[in-house]
């Protein structure tokens, strides 16, 4: 399973209530295993201080050098269309946050404990 962390990125109370619902059913879930049901690994996405989370493609060099699960991702055409699709999100400062965020080129994971 993949989730926030603690933090939620970036400190939205519903971010952060989905970490601790998705940490409560994996703690849960292994402590009365099944024969039947294979072990949930748990994955949190890392949140960065304000300078790594702005510092777009330069952040990749960090998460390769900091994390155990690093996903990279050149999509920002792709994070912009979804912006396009969900007219709600699509505010002059969100294209700019997708623009400069660490978060549309890399995600960082470490494991939920």
């Amino acid at each position: 399973m993949i989730t926030f962390d603690e933090r939620g990125v970036s400190d939205h109370p519903n971010h952060i209530a989905t970490y601790h619902g998705v940490r409560s059913a994996i703690v849960t879930l292994s402590k009365s295993p099944s024969a039947s049901t294979p072990p949930i690994l748990g994955l949190k996405l890392k949140s960065v201080n304000i300078i790594r989370k702005f510092s777009g493609i330069l952040e990749c060099l960090c998460a390769l050098l900091s994390y155990e699960y690093v996903v990279l991702h050149f999509g920002l055409v792709t994070a912009l269309r979804g912006m396009y699709i969900h007219r709600s999100q699509n505010l002059w400062y969100r294209q700019i946050f997708v623009l400069l965020s660490a978060f549309t080129y890399v995600n960082s994971f470490s494991q939920i404990t």
